[in-house]
């Protein structure tokens, strides 16, 4: 039987994530602190997947991001599901937008964990994703990695409370098997609460 600890250690994680976002947000809602501070976004980018982003803070923001990803994979056939729980430092400098007084620019630290599930070609064939159990999926459990990726971006300011990341940067896996030091960056499209 395999060894399910390092799973249940990522979703205890996962868990632990949706809670803080819960809770930012409730507090942001009640105004417990001053607004335009808080950041929800969600967006692409590598390593984060598609992922939800919370960050705090306007020159120097700190946030947190739950990403997942679903689909075909080069190293495995049939279908692959990734998860990414990333924690960022952000430093905001140069001219300041019209609407918020925070720099167009930004170089941002990043430092995240991926683990990988390989689904099996009998759930995808006989049971169509309805009901996947864990005894259908295949949890690589020693596939993971553990990773940090330095960026500088750019923040477009659509309006007081909208706007688009953009960043790049690179990826050095610290804990891999196989996936070398690569490119990195994302876009997000955000709110400011």
């Amino acid at each position: 039987m395999p060894d399910f600890s390092l799973l249940k250690l990522h979703l205890h994680k996962m868990k632990k994530v949706l809670v803080f976002l819960v809770l930012l947000f409730i507090i942001s809602v009640y105004k417990a602190f001053p607004q335009s501070k808080f950041e929800i976004s969600s967006g692409l980018g590598f390593p984060e997947l598609i992922d939800l982003k919370v960050k705090y803070g306007t020159r120097f923001q700190v946030g947190l991001g739950q990403g997942f990803f679903l689909g075909p994979s080069e190293l495995y056939p049939g279908f692959v599901h990734f998860m990414a729980t990333n924690t960022e430092v952000s430093y905001h400098f140069g001219k300041k937008s019209k609407f918020i007084n925070q720099g167009k620019y930004y170089f941002l630290g990043g430092l995240g964990f991926n683990l990988m599930a390989k689904i099996s070609e009998w759930s995808i064939k006989h049971d169509l994703g309805f009901n996947l159990a864990s005894s259908y999926i295949d949890w690589e459990t020693d596939r993971f990695i553990i990773y940090c990726y330095p960026r500088i971006g750019t923040t477009i300011n659509l309006s007081k409370r909208i706007g688009v990341n953009l960043d790049a940067g690179v990826f050095i896996p610290f804990y891999n098997y196989g996936h070398p030091i690569t490119s990195s960056g994302s876009i997000h499209l955000f709110f400011r609460l």
